[in-house]
């Protein structure tokens, strides 16, 4: 099973790598040139860039840590903020973004004893109104925005976001519609598990003013994002206005985060190259754009991996085998 796993992560490393390399092979952009632009660009918007993207992280730990109070899990913010950024370190190992959910909430039930529904419902709500934040952000930049755009690849991808948003959302607020998805497990006590786990998502719909601070507090990170792709622009000679980033970031890292290649390599750079030639951004600055967000994502993920090392076995193992004893 550890072989099949390594395997396919070497296969998914290598398609993200394989799709830079076609980038460069077929002439869409030359690395020495993105090496070039790197070079002369002004260094104070991307240390405001950089500082955007960790801002972002830091209200995202918050976002957090509120969820699990309202949710009666008592946490301080120093243990939310360990294992929301050494999640950050798997996310770097594993093609998928969930592997930081499943280390945290797998982490903090272990460390804590906590309801491990209550748990996972607060690592699922974070990362849903998130999902929100990013369809209402880019439904308001698409009003202002879409005369922008002459083909219908922006609107077609923003419908698909939407569509997902509006099925999860259906899926997590509706108790009826969850128990029917359920009813093919019949009498297993997994059903039973799942819809004890749905009831306290049920809790969000059932306090509308907790679910819409949550959603409030992610559409202000969406925001920051954007501008941290719009400060990262602005650094390389670019300035199209804040308003096409609001409504492309989003887009561009949704797709970054489909499970096929670690931290969205390759995907990330592919789509910056589609969505931002759409307003005449070169394909080496799009490129660009992209790799400076996967390097915030580096070193953010790095320092999780510092703090992973550092305090894994001191803090968690032992809490771990206290709780088998």
């Amino acid at each position: 099973m550890n072989m099949k796993r390594h395997i396919s992560i070497i296969l998914r490393v290598a398609a993200g790598l394989g799709i830079l390399f076609v980038l460069s092979k077929t002439n869409i952009v030359s690395y020495k040139e993105i090496f070039s632009i790197f070079a002369v660009s002004d260094k104070y918007y991307l240390v405001i860039a950089f500082l955007l993207f960790v801002s972002c992280n830091l209200i995202a730990v918050f976002r957090w840590k509120y969820i699990l109070r309202k949710l009666g899990v008592k946490v301080d913010f120093g243990t939310t903020f360990y294992l929301f950024y050494a999640g950050m370190y798997f996310n770097l190992l594993v093609p998928s973004f969930v592997a930081q959910d499943i280390f945290r909430g797998k982490v903090l039930s272990a460390r804590f004893r906590a309801d491990t529904g209550k748990v996972a419902s607060s690592v699922l709500m974070d990362r849903f109104s998130g999902m929100m934040a990013i369809s209402l952000t880019s439904f308001a930049a698409y009003l202002f925005c879409h005369g922008l755009f002459k083909t219908k690849a922006v609107l077609f991808s923003l419908f698909i976001l939407w569509g997902i948003t509006a099925v999860g959302a259906l899926v997590i607020f509706s108790r009826r519609l969850f128990t029917k998805a359920t009813f093919l497990l019949g009498k297993r006590p997994i059903r039973r598990k799942l819809i004890d786990f749905h009831d306290n998502l049920i809790f969000f719909r059932d306090n509308p003013v907790i679910f819409f601070k949550v959603t409030g507090i992610s559409f202000f990170i969406q925001v920051v994002s954007s501008m941290s792709f719009y400060a990262a622009a602005l650094a390389l000679g670019v300035d199209k206005g804040a308003g096409v980033f609001l409504l492309l970031v989003p887009i561009i890292g949704s797709i970054a985060s489909i499970p096929i290649t670690p931290s969205g390599i390759g995907t990330r750079d592919a789509a910056a190259v589609y969505f931002f030639s759409l307003i005449a951004i070169s394909h080496n600055v799009a490129v660009g754009l992209s790799q400076f967000n996967f390097f915030a994502i580096l070193i953010n993920g790095l320092f999780g991996g510092i703090l992973y090392v550092g305090l894994h076995h001191r803090w968690v193992q032992p809490a771990a085998q206290n709780t088998r004893s």
